[in-house]
């Protein structure tokens, strides 16, 4: 209730203090929006609030609605670069790479800046032969480092997933050590060994009629193909932590 009080008030003090909302704003994001959507209606074909709003919407977690704002800008400043370019960074830093891509391919932007948000795009998702070709053609200034940071991914030695996975069908566990992961490896061989070596033993005592040689035989089997799942799933990680190195190192 108090706040419903505070809000009609300070929106008869915005009719003669424009700038209340920007204030508020530092201290208030969601009031601050609510005072700027009130003069929406008397000022629909404002960038000022629109700008405003899209900050105050990236900023509280309101995606969808910071793009609805955007949108609205590109509309009223019929295309503007500028307007573009903030748009274009925000889809950047909320990791929106694909449509960030389109539209810049849609609208043939050539700017240097409109392709290093191209190559780092690329470079973010681990796609360094892409950023790469991309960051060739800017200027040292702006694209070296990424460059080099790309040429350095280019070069990286990865394992194989079908290997680690071919490799734990013949040894269990051995997969989970070609992907780095030692102790995981002999869990791994413990966990898949002794059941199967319990079906076995039940097998050799008591035949084929045996239940908990067949119990033991369904526990070994669900170890046994959970360990090939998981060594083909552990190399993958591997290789995706090799890149993440290179992304972090990068970004320091």
């Amino acid at each position: 209730m108090k706040k419903t009080i505070l809000i009609i008030l300070l929106c008869f003090v915005v009719a003669y203090a424009n700038d209340l909302p920007a204030y508020i704003a530092k201290y208030d994001k969601e009031l601050a929006i609510e005072l700027y959507n009130a003069q929406l209606p008397e000022n629909k074909g404002s960038t000022v609030i629109y700008k405003a709003l899209a900050g105050l919407y990236d900023q509280t977690g309101q995606i969808g609605l910071a793009e609805d704002c955007y949108r609205h800008l590109l509309k009223i400043e019929n295309g503007s670069p500028d307007i573009y370019r903030s748009y274009l960074e925000f889809l950047f830093q909320n990791h929106d790479y694909d449509k960030l891509r389109a539209i810049i391919r849609e609208n043939e932007f050539s700017q240097d800046w409109s392709q290093y948000l191209v190559a780092n795009s690329y470079f973010k998702e681990g796609k360094f032969d892409s950023s790469l070709a991309v960051s060739m053609k800017l200027p040292e200034d702006m694209g070296g480092k990424l460059k080099r940071y790309s040429l350095e991914g280019c070069e990286l030695t990865y394992r194989s997933p079908a290997l680690g996975g071919i490799m734990s069908t013949i040894i269990p566990g051995s997969g989970k050590i070609y992907a780095g992961r030692l102790m995981d490896g002999f869990q791994a061989f413990s966990v898949v060994a002794a059941p199967a070596y319990n079906a076995y033993y039940h097998f050799s005592k008591n035949g084929p009629g045996s239940v908990q040689a067949w119990i033991w035989t369904a526990v070994a089997s669900w170890f046994y193909l959970s360990d090939i799942y998981g060594s083909v799933k552990a190399v993958r990680e591997y290789n995706d932590l090799q890149k993440l190195k290179i992304i972090e190192r990068y970004e320091q």
